[in-house]
């Protein structure tokens, strides 16, 4: 299980039908944004250890934003 999912599981206020599909959702932008986002970060603040850093706040900040209410 991916630690979004792993996340997202542990978050008592998702309902049961919509957990799954959340997750797998946000799963699948995230493997295929995720080289993307660390050579952004990367260029922008210049070692890996600080990219690592931002993009894992940037990826827990959207997920949230992204989870039901």
């Amino acid at each position: 299980m991916s630690a979004i999912a792993t996340f997202i599981k542990g978050e008592r206020a998702v309902a049961n039908g919509s957990l799954s599909e959340r997750a797998q959702e946000l799963e699948g932008v995230v493997s295929r944004s995720l080289p993307m986002f660390y050579k952004r970060a990367f260029r922008f603040l210049g070692n890996m250890p600080d990219a690592e850093d931002a993009v894992q706040d940037a990826l827990l900040s959207a997920l949230r934003a992204f989870r039901p209410v």
